[in-house]
């Protein structure tokens, strides 16, 4: 299953990314879905605007996708409240995940499935 990858633009220029990676295998009823936007444009509403568009187009694209999950650092709040304005669902504490900055660290783990109404 191929990657869904876009470039977040503002007057043609590119200032940040996502995707949504869908599973293979039996899995494929889930994917993952990142994103990062440069520090200049955060508290805009971008980040919140992109992710919402792919995760529409990601649900119509792919035919077998339940579910929709994000990875966020317990410390980035404001990622936290991107997928919170979108209906995710924060579903628990991953301790100990990730490496990140020199340092394993603790993520929370969110949730949109294709039944949940999203605003």
């Amino acid at each position: 299953m191929p990657v869904m990858k876009r470039s977040i633009c503002i007057h043609d220029r590119s200032i940040g990314f996502l995707f949504i990676k869908p599973q293979g295998g039996d899995d494929t009823c889930r994917a993952e879905v990142g994103y990062a936007l440069a520090a200049e444009y955060w508290g805009q509403g971008i980040a919140t605007r992109a992710v919402k568009m792919a995760i529409s187009d990601g649900f119509k694209e792919l035919a077998d996708l339940v579910r929709m999950q994000a990875l966020v650092l317990v410390e980035n709040k404001a990622s936290q409240r991107v997928l919170e304005k979108l209906g995710f669902y924060k579903e628990g504490l991953l301790r100990k995940y990730t490496f990140h900055k020199g340092a394993v660290q603790d993520v929370f783990m969110y949730s949109l499935l294709s039944s949940d109404s999203m605003p």
